[in-house]
């Protein structure tokens, strides 16, 4: 009888094991099986090495696959006679046990529908809860699980019940909306008045109006004689008047910290500027003063600007400046193109033109381009699914022996990132990494409102 007993325990615990515990997959409905349900880590597939596992309702995965995807250091600690999991990355370090459902995240202690566990050899961890741990959307997708960084909208409107909260109480067509390195946003517009352009700027820092409806500045206004020329990015306004090539540094509550002529000229000539990006995380200006030379000006070192004897294309989205790697490349729509730092088209060791393109998805359209720390990203607009892809090309320059214009560049595209918005068209919407984020700066006009959000998501 005890035999016979023990024989039924041992079989009622394995058929409890095996319909409680199954890969995830979906079924025809006649039986026959599909492919195992994907994890992906912002579009791009995580290798398993064996199928996730579902308990009432709760994906498990192998926890190695989970944690190198996330980008978690991984080490081992006894905890309570118990083996420990611990994961660190940025500021999360998780600690999972075998067979606990008490987890730990950055010390706190919390529940889990499911405790990890060990089958064949492969230690499996609740996907969920570690994604979500860092910071990420889970969201299952028909046979697919997909693992985002977060994104959405700051929004802001002028309309009731919230008057106050646009950047301005009457309806504008900005200049330009931004953000400056030290976490201001900057929107611009201007009101031209006879022969004087009257410029206004709103300042918000943490989602709160410093300043609005503000008059900053007044210059000169050449409609009519020449085509105007005004650059901004975050804090800085370059703009031609009748005097010289000007540039104005703003502070947080619009005052003017520095007011100077780059360029002094009462001659009209055919200018044009363009924006400069410098591989420190810089920013400056490219100047085609009218006699066949370009000026580069870097914001951070005005004085020392540097003449070049050729006119550079201010058709580009800008120019990023490598002092020490002795580069120029031209950032225009898809192309890339590199140049040495005397505005000389480089090529490779074979004789072939530096000139690289970028691929656009089908259907989808560049929103915003956006320079930071050696990458170059961009930002993919889907029309008709109302969402924003961004992708990143990465070109690393290997200078050949010798001298002269030959370098060996590597040129790479890799999808990286999907917002779940759409990046509307704007006048002049900026973008730009800012503590760990893209953002997105958008303006609209719909009167007798005005329309102001961020896109914002997540950076690993």
């Amino acid at each position: 009888m005890d035999e016979h007993n023990n024989r039924c325990m041992v079989c009622f615990l394995v058929i409890t094991f095996q319909t409680a515990v199954v890969p995830v997959s979906a079924s025809s409905g006649t039986g026959a099986a599909v492919k195992p349900i994907q994890v992906l880590l912002n579009e791009k597939p995580v290798a398993m090495p064996v199928a996730p596992i579902k308990i009432e309702g709760v994906t498990l995965v192998p926890f190695r696959a989970l944690f190198d995807a996330l980008g978690f250091e991984v080490s081992f600690n006894q905890e309570n006679q118990a083996k420990a999991i611990v994961g660190t990355r940025k500021d999360v370090t998780i600690m999972l046990q075998i067979g606990n459902l008490t987890a730990q995240v950055n010390g706190k202690q919390l529940k889990l529908r499911t405790a990890p566990f060990i089958q064949a050899g492969t230690t499996f961890v609740p996907l969920r809860f570690v994604a979500e741990a860092t910071n990420k959307d889970v969201t299952p997708v028909g046979n697919s699980i997909i693992i985002r960084n977060k994104s959405g909208m700051w929004f802001l409107t002028d309309e009731y019940p919230e008057p106050d909260r646009g950047f301005s109480n009457k309806p504008h067509f900005t200049d330009y909306a931004g953000e400056d390195q030290e976490g201001n946003v900057f929107v611009y517009w201007t009101e031209t008045v006879g022969k004087v352009d009257h410029i206004y700027a709103s300042i918000m820092k943490d989602l709160k109006w410093q300043v609005r409806d503000k008059e900053i500045a007044t210059t000169d206004s050449l409609l009519g004689e020449v085509k105007p020329i005004k650059l901004i990015q975050g804090n800085t306004l370059v703009v031609r008047d009748k005097q010289g090539l000007r540039f104005i540094d703003f502070a947080a509550d619009g005052s003017v910290r520095r007011n100077e002529y780059l360029f002094k000229s009462t001659v009209l000539t055919k200018e044009s500027v363009t924006s400069l990006r410098t591989s420190e995380g810089g920013r400056g200006v490219v100047y085609n003063r009218g006699d066949g030379k370009s000026v580069l000006y870097l914001f951070d070192d005005l004085e020392h600007h540097i003449t070049l004897n050729k006119e550079l294309s201010t058709e580009a989205d800008f120019w990023i400046y490598d002092g020490a790697g002795g580069s120029l490349a031209e950032v225009n729509g898809e192309q890339l193109s590199l140049y040495d730092l005397n505005g000389n088209l480089t090529s490779s060791s074979s004789g072939k033109p530096n000139i690289f393109n970028a691929t656009i998805p089908k259907g989808a359209k560049i929103s915003n381009i956006v320079y930071d720390k050696g990458l170059i990203y961009y930002l993919f607009n889907h029309r008709t699914g109302g969402y924003t892809d961004i992708e990143t090309v990465q070109y690393v320059i290997t200078p050949n022996n010798g001298t002269g214009t030959s370098v060996n560049v590597s040129f790479k595209q890799d999808y990286l990132y999907h917002m779940g918005f759409q990046v509307a068209n704007n006048w002049h919407s900026d973008a730009g990494i800012y503590d760990g984020e893209l953002r997105v700066f958008c303006t609209q006009v719909f009167q007798p409102a005005n329309w102001f959000y961020i896109g914002v998501m997540e950076m690993d």
